[in-house]
Order: structure tokens, then C-alpha cells, then sequence
């Protein structure tokens, strides 16, 4: 069952690298999605803030405008809300860009200090008709990313598995079933072939190459069969052929021993005297009898 296992883990190795891969970028694609979606949804809410603080700028001033700020910021721990007014050297960077920011603009940087972590801002003027005093400030660290971008990788690795997992197992029967069972069927086969016994055919209940092969054999055995036949009934009838050589053989060995025995008693009986009157004797007294 090698090359069970060989296909197996081959199947394995391929599906791992590919759910690997499919991963790797569901988790590219999810944590796009996710950053996209909190900036965009992080930029509404700073326009949002921004048109309510001029609202309340204009109406109660200043003063009432930015405590409104610094209340929302207060009711809130994920995200930093608050005034950014114009004027500090340390942002006179910031400062320079809203001030080109297009109306209703937002102006967002990306792996900033926030709290002493690293996290994204959004600033948010509040108007660009009159001159501008300051902006809404929206930041957020990366830790809700980060803990998203760790579940997300737990959640594929998870499935990754548990897919690798069912698919060695799919694997493995079917290839014991459509692989292993036919070769060890096969392997037996050729053993009895090898062995001298050419009967009980292989009959495999499938469509494909191995039937093919188990048919071929089936062939080959009947092939073997009537040829181990035709060399049995030759060489039966070479054994009767010598048979019958030795048996007339043996006949004309007998033969020439008879007839060397009779001429030996011929020449023994013309060489002693006595013996032929005997032999003269007995013929006359057969006669006279």
C-alpha cells in the first residue's frame, strides 16, 4: 500500500499548501476590509462631529463647542475624540494640510502615537469659509485590528485543518478503495500466475485502467493455460513415441540374442561326433516306432 500512502500525502501536501494560501490571502483581503471599513466609517463620524461642533460653535460659541468635544471624547475608551486647535509647532505639519483640506474634507494618518500604542487618526476642520481655529481629532489604536487580524488567522488555521484533516481521510479510503483493494488484488493475481495456477480470473467491477490490467492478465492466463496444455500433450505423446522406441528396441535385442544362441547350438552340436549319432538314433527309432 505504498503508493496508497505516497498519494496521500501528496494530496495532503497539495491541499495543505492551497487552503494555506487561500488563507493567507482571506486574511490580506479581511483585514483590507475591516481597516477600509473603520476608516470610512471613522471619517463619517468626524464629519459628523464637525458639522455638530460648528452647530453648537456658532450658536454658543466656542467655549460650549469644544466642551462638547471633550464630553464625547470622555464617554468613550476605544476612541480618542478631541480638540485640535491650530497654533502648536509640534503640528504645524497637520495644521498646514487641513488647511488645503477640499470642504467637508478629512485628513486621516496611519501608525501614529495614540496612547502610547500605535493607532490611526482622522482630523476633521470644522469649516472652511470662516478661518479656521482648529479640527476634530478621531483616533484609534490598532489593538481592535490586531485582535481581529489574530481571530481571523485562529478561524483559518482552524479550518484549514479540520479540511486537511477530511481530506486525508477521503483520501486514504478512497484510495484504499479505488487503488490499494485492485493492486493487492492484482499483486495475488500474479503471484498464483507465478506460482503455475492460471484458473480463477480476476474480475474487477470498475471502468478504468486496473480492469483493463485485470483483463489483460485474464488473457494472458488463459494464453498460458493453453499453451502449458499443448506442451503437456506434446510432450505425452513424445514419452509414448519413446516408449514405443524402447519396447521395439528392446524386441530386436531379444531377437538377435535368440538368434545368437540358436547358431551357437548349431555349431556345437555339428563339432561333437557323439552327439549327432545320438541324435541319428533316436530320429531311426522314432521312425521304426
Amino acid at each position: 500500500m505504498k503508493i496508497v500512502s505516497k498519494l496521500t500525502v501528496m494530496f495532503i501536501l497539495s491541499i495543505s499548501l492551497v487552503l494555506a494560501l487561500n488563507g493567507f490571502l482571506r486574511v490580506q483581503r479581511e483585514v483590507g476590509l475591516f481597516e477600509s471599513d473603520r476608516v470610512r466609517d471613522h471619517e463619517v463620524m468626524a464629519q459628523v462631529l464637525a458639522r455638530a461642533a460648528l452647530a453648537v460653535w456658532r450658536s454658543d460659541g466656542p467655549r460650549r463647542a469644544i466642551a462638547m468635544i471633550d464630553e464625547l471624547g470622555s464617554r468613550t475608551d476605544k476612541l480618542h475624540i478631541h480638540w485640535h486647535a491650530f497654533g502648536d509647532p509640534a503640528n504645524a505639519a497637520i495644521d498646514a494640510q487641513l488647511q488645503r483640506l477640499a470642504p467637508n474634507g478629512t485628513l486621516t494618518f496611519a501608525d501614529v502615537p495614540v496612547d502610547r500604542e500605535r493607532g490611526r487618526c482622522i482630523y476633521a476642520p470644522l469649516d472652511h469659509a470662516a478661518p479656521l481655529t482648529g479640527a476634530i481629532s478621531l483616533c484609534e489604536t490598532f489593538a481592535a485590528q490586531n485582535a481581529y487580524v489574530r481571530k481571523t488567522i485562529a478561524e483559518t488555521v482552524v479550518t484549514t485543518a479540520v479540511l486537511a484533516g477530511i481530506c486525508a481521510l477521503l483520501s486514504a479510503l478512497l484510495g484504499m478503495w479505488l487503488v490499494g483493494k485492485p493492486v493487492a488484488a492484482l499483486s495475488a493475481k500474479a503471484l498464483r500466475i507465478g506460482a503455475g495456477d492460471f484458473s480463477a480470473p480476476l474480475e474487477l467491477e470498475r471502468k478504468d485502467e486496473l480492469a483493463a490490467l485485470a483483463r489483460d492478465m485474464n488473457a494472458m492466463c488463459e494464453q498460458l493455460s493453453a499453451a502449458a496444455e499443448r506442451v503437456k500433450q506434446e510432450t505425452a505423446s513424445r514419452i509414448a513415441a519413446v516408449e514405443q522406441l524402447r519396447h521395439a528396441d528392446r524386441l530386436t535385442t531379444v531377437g538377435k540374442l535368440a538368434s545368437g544362441l540358436a547358431h551357437d547350438a548349431v555349431s556345437d552340436s555339428q563339432t561333437e561326433p557323439g552327439a549327432t549319432t545320438d541324435v541319428l538314433g533316436r530320429e531311426e527309432g522314432f521312425e521304426d516306432a
